[in-house]
């Protein structure tokens, strides 16, 4: 059995990226169960008002023993649900939701920057993780 990181489901890491006035909220927290999963996606959404678009990755074993692996990119013509994905896998975290939520700033930054700009948000909270474990 791989020894993977198991965050604290009390905590909840964030991270934040701001590219050409458009806003991005990652939150990052442990789950075991697709209803813990939503929740955590409602408060992302809920960040600000006019977010419509909200990523997200999410990695853990179920009660069964299953690992159960979610990924969404909310419309966004992007491909940095994979990305993430491969970078908990590479830390070994499990039992995991990553959320990150867009609030829109009204300049087009084209999928290359979008991509980047979603994973800088991610990047925050994962390092903000690192740190937590690394301390504790």
């Amino acid at each position: 059995k791989k020894n993977y990181r198991r965050l604290k489901m009390d905590i909840v890491y964030n991270g934040y990226y701001e590219e050409k006035r458009s806003r991005f909220y990652c939150l990052m927290s442990h789950v075991k169960s697709l209803e813990e999963m939503k929740q955590l996606k409602e408060e992302a959404l809920n960040k600000e008002k006019s977010i419509k678009h909200c990523v997200s990755v999410v990695y853990f074993i179920d009660l069964n023993g299953n690992l159960q692996t979610n990924i969404s990119n909310s419309g966004e013509p992007i491909k940095v649900c994979e990305k993430i994905m491969l970078a908990l896998k590479k830390n070994k975290i499990e039992n995991i939701a990553v959320m990150i939520s867009r609030h829109y700033g009204g300049t087009p930054l084209g999928a290359n920057n979008l991509s980047k700009a979603y994973y800088n948000a991610f990047d925050k909270a994962l390092g903000e993780f690192l740190i937590h474990e690394k301390n504790n």
